[in-house]
């Protein structure tokens, strides 16, 4: 505002990574009365109020910014992550000797997989899809991969160390995760129940997910996107235990060929979409147009 005040002529872009104060309250479980809380609110609302353009990752983003301004506004855009598709090549994968990869390809050997990348954690909303493997004794085909480490990961681990059809791997370095995701046959992501999803996502494991060729599943009740758009997946309610089991079996019964047309959308879409290249043009053309 300050700058505003000063040089009038001067166009300015406000750009917001998560929402703040919003994820404070929702997901630090901080007052909306609290000090911090109340400056940032101050804060967002003068940058939504006197920048000429505000963008975010969120592809709902202008539905939020109306909520804080109360009125209409046709001056928010999004501007999403992105990929370069080049470093997504598989054509060294035979010569990966790392012992966890190896260790992860002889479990997984012949078995229908479903992956999840990412943190182990509470925010994570990794309950539902423990339960269901717990309930899921009898498809012993069925192979269950967690890549990562949190607080979360060692407590699942000892709920299910008398299941052999699940591998925790920990830790897996940055580079080495699309070669786990290529070996995987459906790929999970769950979100917990926050009113920071009603303004949609843009996760970097989202792209990993659908890049990589596979189809999703997605336990989230926020403002769908991506997968929906690409139709390379399926959503199921949040702690919707019978829906995300029924549909875990689904698609462990579907023909391989079919999993494969779907996963194709996917990774399609990501390249036209999300390419780095073409996100970067869009920005400039908004730029250009202020």
């Amino acid at each position: 505002m300050v700058i505003k005040v000063k040089y009038p002529k001067t166009k300015l872009i406000f750009e917001v990574r998560d929402i703040w104060p919003l994820t404070l309250t929702e997901e630090g479980g901080y007052s909306k009365y609290h000090p911090a809380v109340l400056f940032l609110g101050l804060i967002e609302k003068i940058g939504y109020k006197y920048y000429d353009v505000v963008v975010g990752t969120m592809p709902n983003l202008k539905e939020h910014v109306e909520t804080i301004l109360n009125k209409k506004v046709d001056n928010v855009h999004c501007i999403p992550f992105g990929v370069y598709p080049n470093t997504y090549d598989l054509s060294d994968i035979s010569t990966i000797n790392d012992k966890t990869f190896i260790k992860f390809k002889n479990n997984t050997q012949k078995k229908f997989t479903i992956g999840y990348a990412g943190s182990i954690g509470l925010s994570n909303g990794l309950n539902t899809i423990i339960q269901v493997i717990k309930e899921m004794e009898e498809y012993q085909d069925i192979h269950f991969v967690f890549l990562g480490d949190g607080g979360y990961r060692d407590r699942y681990q000892e709920e299910l160390s008398n299941f052999k059809n699940v591998t925790f791997t920990g830790r897996v370095k940055r580079e080495y995760v699309k070669y786990y995701l290529e070996k995987c046959d459906v790929l999970f992501i769950a979100a917990l129940p926050s009113k920071v999803w009603l303004y949609g996502w843009s996760l970097n494991k989202m792209i990993d997910y659908m890049i990589s060729g596979k189809p999703v599943i997605a336990e989230y009740d926020g403002h769908r996107s991506m997968i929906n758009e690409a139709e390379s997946g399926f959503f199921v309610k949040s702690r919707d235990f019978e829906a995300l089991k029924n549909k875990i079996i689904e698609l462990y019964e579907m023909p391989s060929i079919d999993l494969e047309k779907i996963g194709k959308k996917g990774k399609d879409w990501i390249i036209n979409n999300r390419s780095w290249e073409k996100i970067a043009n869009n920005y400039l053309t908004i730029i250009k147009n202020i």
